[in-house]
């Protein structure tokens, strides 16, 4: 693949804070503006130039070579390999709803600070006090924190590894987690395989698929990767650095990048690439810190009330409450709505995973760009993708303050269209 198609793949890393990188509904403003736009809400926070088709799974990519120097790296824990290639077995797991029950523990929520903004992705342990990820996830980290559930751990870097975009990182502490083991060689095309991590910052999740294929390259802001797996199981912003499992619990990969504008195609870095990485540690370089003082990021003053009224929103189409959803909406939007039209809209609709993107103008009438998911019967979707199951939506909201609340006045969608599809 050469530089023509350098950015049409996207490392899958999350903006995290009032900062996400994001996707979401606007079922209720096509039905509430002029019809109230018909909008409905992963995935991945990609822009809408064809320039910047592909990427990995995160906005910035590893650190270039001229600013990473070598040295000295600390020993870190062996991680252990599989004693054979994944077999079936009367002892292996039926499915991956067991295998996640037992291995889930070990994936961790990856929290890192920069210079200017905040990230998040995933990682997992392959000792008790290492956790590999990918190295575009903490590129020009000031700070890095990982979180097990309720608890929260800080990391180092031990080092990484920028011709395969892995990371290592240490814990400051042992946490006592799920360690995984690694197969001892690569999965063929057709193996059924899983995805765990965190996208777009959300809880964390498993998708499945299989392996599409090996040996694939890709291009993406001037460097090359080579020798990917690819999958067609869901690969979104956050997920990157998470594990690709087999049902045995084995770790084949590391979520790494997904091909923009596709549906299904998604890289990971194979095993095959990591484990030596992992074990020749004089191997890793450490890239330079970086030489700034991160100011604090503070929340705008009516965040938390123009996402309350959003969330209230979504809620209300869950809910099939079409006089709570009505609330949300300015006066000049709820007289072009009827509850007939409305509840034809929203029949089959299920909305989540809002996210905030920004927060702009005056505080009496700020602008509100934001992200969410739509899940809807075949049928239901917007024109252009009437059998989608699954939307990402990407909107702008105008609000205005009534009382002691924040009504929605307006919308925009956000690209053309704004929405892309995650089924």
């Amino acid at each position: 693949m050469g530089p023509a198609s350098q950015a049409a793949y996207e490392p899958q890393r999350s903006r995290g804070g009032a900062v996400a990188v994001v996707v979401g509904t606007l079922a209720v403003l096509i039905a509430l503006i002029g019809a109230i736009v018909w909008f409905q809400a992963y995935g991945p926070g990609a822009d809408d130039d064809e320039s910047a088709d592909p990427a990995p799974a995160s906005p910035q990519t590893p650190p270039p070579v001229s600013a990473i120097t070598e040295t000295e790296t600390p020993p870190v824990e062996t991680p252990s390999v599989s004693p054979e290639p994944s077999t079936p077995s009367a002892d292996l797991p039926s499915d991956f709803a067991t295998t996640y029950a037992e291995v889930e523990s070990g994936v961790g929520y990856i929290e890192v600070a920069t210079c200017d903004a905040s990230y998040t992705g995933s990682g997992f342990l392959v000792a008790d006090q290492t956790l590999l990820t990918a190295a575009h996830v903490i590129e020009g980290a000031t700070d890095i924190e990982v979180e097990f559930g309720d608890e929260m751990v800080a990391a180092t870097l031990t080092g990484v590894d920028p011709a395969i975009d892995l990371a290592v990182l240490r814990l400051d502490r042992p946490v006592g987690h799920y360690q995984f083991e690694v197969a001892r060689a690569d999965p063929k095309p057709g193996t059924h395989v899983a995805v765990i991590g965190f996208p777009f910052g959300e809880p964390k999740s498993l998708t499945e698929g299989t392996i599409s294929g090996l040996d694939r390259e890709i291009t993406f802001d001037s460097r090359t990767y080579t020798g990917l797996m690819q999958t067609d199981a869901a690969i979104n912003p956050g997920n990157s650095g998470g594990p690709v499992v087999t049902v045995d619990g084995s770790i084949v990969g590391m979520a790494d990048a997904i091909r923009k504008r596709s549906q299904g195609i998604g890289f990971a870095v194979p095993v095959s690439q990591m484990l030596p990485a992992v074990h020749q540690t004089a191997s890793l370089v450490h890239p330079e810190l970086p030489d700034c003082e991160p100011d604090p990021i503070e929340p705008h003053p009516v965040l938390a009330g123009v996402r309350q009224t959003l969330q209230n929103h979504l809620d209300a189409v869950n809910a099939r409450d079409y006089h709570e959803d009505m609330r949300q909406f300015s006066a000049e939007i709820r007289a072009d709505s009827t509850p007939g039209q409305w509840h034809a809209d929203y029949e089959t609709t299920y909305d989540d995973q809002l996210q905030i993107g920004s927060v702009t103008g005056p505080d009496t009438s700020p602008r509100v760009s934001a992200t969410f998911r739509s899940q809807q019967d075949p049928g239901y979707g917007p024109e252009g993708a009437e059998d989608a199951t699954c939307l990402i939506w990407s909107i702008e909201y105008e609000m205005t303050q009534l009382g002691d609340r924040w009504v929605i006045s307006g919308a925009d969608g956000v690209g053309d269209p704004p929405w892309t599809r995650c089924d």
